[in-house]
């Protein structure tokens, strides 16, 4: 192992990380004095487990009594280049996603050129991907075309009069855009050149790596959050990812946040090493687990297995967070409507998102599905595939009022 990942590399930069964040950041500050922790005699990784998770939950609370950034932010407000916006709502200063160049030696291995041209089908629109991938891959030597969401047509298009050869954003959405294209009477290895694929925010099921097998693409599957950043990115290898150098990654027992040794699974929880937002031990809600060997590509960086669920409620849908919260503040106050559940479900190669709701009394059903649709997109930023209301008493008095269905086969 190199001295980069060395233990004792690692514990010296956290210990000068968590000093530098302890000076600046109030709720940093206020994390390590109610652990009675100094950062000045700090050991390093091994003092971490004295310290609290930090949930989204948490975030919440914090940025509610102390905005906008709970405390967390290290730097003067006004020396905030952009915020970021993520379900809740929760706001994040830039800075995190500003660290992705340890993804360089990741996309070389994969064979990925520095030359050439990538299309960006994250959301460039509140959340970081789309613009911290757009300086990642422009900083490696591509060209970016910063297509975002949506105009599948024209993306299309694009992929025939660009000759991309590199797509950036979620296996879903790419598996539709091949398909359109191809319906075009664009031809692979002519019209099309698209030959890798980098992907993310979403599951990579076994039908979604047949679609890409099928059309021999080369895949690079990245994990990361909005509040910590790309954190990981696979190899060719491999079986998991490898992780960033720009934070401390833990597997922690969910119930108590005491670390679990390699090869178990857990809670994801992360430490960045951002300058800007220097969130201690934060808690993903991610299910993974550290590989036990290293890679047998070379590279000294550990493993993270692939995600294995989500802890608690959230449920990631088509790259976006939805919380019980939200679902209550879209569908509660609607009148005529009983109980309701929204469940995600993966319909084909896409995960589909479906609201089920009662309806109350002799109330009919005359515009209340169009109703809850418009609140339903006002308030999730993600839309539902379908409404369907159902009899009083369908649903289950008490039960969850979102449900996750999908199967986690890869």
């Amino acid at each position: 192992m190199n001295n980069e990942w060395s233990a004792a590399a690692r514990d010296t930069r956290l210990r000068e990380h968590l000093a530098y964040a302890y000076a600046r950041a109030p709720a940093v500050r206020a994390l390590l004095d109610e652990a009675a922790l100094d950062p000045k005699t700090m050991r390093g990784l091994a003092d971490l487990a004295a310290l609290p998770v930090t949930s989204k939950d948490d975030l919440l609370r914090r940025q509610a009594e102390d905005p906008p950034f709970g405390g967390f932010c290290a730097v003067p407000v006004e020396d905030v280049g952009r915020v970021y916006v993520s379900p809740g709502p929760i706001y994040e200063p830039a800075g995190v996603w500003e660290n992705a160049d340890w993804m360089q030696d990741i996309l070389a291995a994969n064979g990925v050129p520095r030359r050439g041209r990538a299309l960006i089908s994250f959301s460039y629109h509140l959340v970081p991907a789309g613009l911290g991938l757009d300086d990642m891959l422009r900083r490696y030597g591509l060209a970016v075309v910063p297509a975002g969401i949506g105009n599948t047509d024209v993306q299309a298009q694009v992929l025939c009069d660009l000759g991309v050869e590199v797509f950036c954003g979620t296996p879903s959405f790419l598996v539709t855009l091949m398909e359109r294209a191809e319906a075009k009477g664009y031809r692979w290895g002519q019209e099309l050149r698209l030959r890798y694929a980098i992907i993310g925010a979403e599951a990579f099921t076994t039908a979604l790596k047949t679609e890409m097998a099928r059309r021999d693409l080369a895949v690079v599957q990245t994990y990361g959050t909005a509040d910590v950043g790309l954190l990981g990115a696979s190899c060719p290898a491999g079986d998991g990812f490898h992780l960033s150098d720009q934070a401390v990654v833990e597997i922690v027992d969910p119930d108590n946040g005491q670390p679990l040794d390699p090869g178990e699974i857990g809670e994801v929880v992360v430490t960045p090493f951002s300058p800007t937002y220097p969130l201690v031990r934060f808690g993903t809600g991610d299910l993974a687990a550290l590989q036990a060997e290293p890679c047998p590509c070379g590279l000294a960086s550990p493993v993270l297995s692939r995600l294995a669920g989500r802890v608690g409620e959230a449920v990631k849908v088509r790259g976006m967070f939805l919380h019980p919260i939200q679902v209550d503040a879209a569908l509660d106050a609607i009148d005529g409507i009983g109980r309701y559940q929204v469940s995600v479900r993966r319909a084909g190669l896409r995960d589909e998102l479906v609201v089920q709701v009662e309806i109350a009394g002799d109330n009919g059903e005359d515009g209340l599905p169009e109703l809850v649709e418009k609140r339903a997109r006002e308030i999730w930023r993600v839309r539902p595939d379908r409404v369907e209301t159902v009899s009083s008493g369908t649903l289950p008095e008490g039960g969850k009022v979102l449900v996750d269905e999908r199967p986690w086969d890869g």
